[in-house]
C-alpha cells in the first residue's frame, strides 16, 4: 500500500465516523502534534479567518464603553460587516 492510498483510506475511514468520534479525534490530536506541524497547519490555515463579532457579544454597558473610543465611521462599517454574515 502507498503512501497516498493509506492516507486517502484514513481519511475515509475518519469521514466514515460518528460525530462523536470525531469530536474525540479533534480534542486529543493537539497533544499528538509536534511544533512543526503547528507551524504547517497555522500556514495552511492562516488565511482563513472566522469573523466574530465581539462588541455585539458583549454586555451593552460594556459594548457602550469601547464603542465610545471608536470612531463613528469605524462603529457603521464593522456592523454592516458582521450583518452581512448573520
Amino acid at each position: 500500500m502507498d503512501i497516498d492510498s493509506e492516507v486517502a483510506g484514513l481519511l475515509q475511514q475518519y469521514q466514515n465516523l460518528p460525530d462523536s468520534c470525531r469530536q474525540e479525534i479533534w480534542h486529543d490530536l493537539p497533544a499528538q502534534l509536534s511544533p512543526d506541524e503547528w507551524h504547517r497547519i497555522k500556514a495552511k490555515n492562516g488565511s482563513n479567518t472566522f469573523p466574530y463579532d465581539i462588541l455585539g457579544s458583549l454586555p451593552l454597558e460594556i459594548a457602550s464603553l469601547v464603542a465610545e473610543h471608536l470612531p463613528v465611521v469605524e462603529i457603521v462599517r464593522l456592523r454592516r460587516v458582521y450583518s452581512d454574515i448573520i
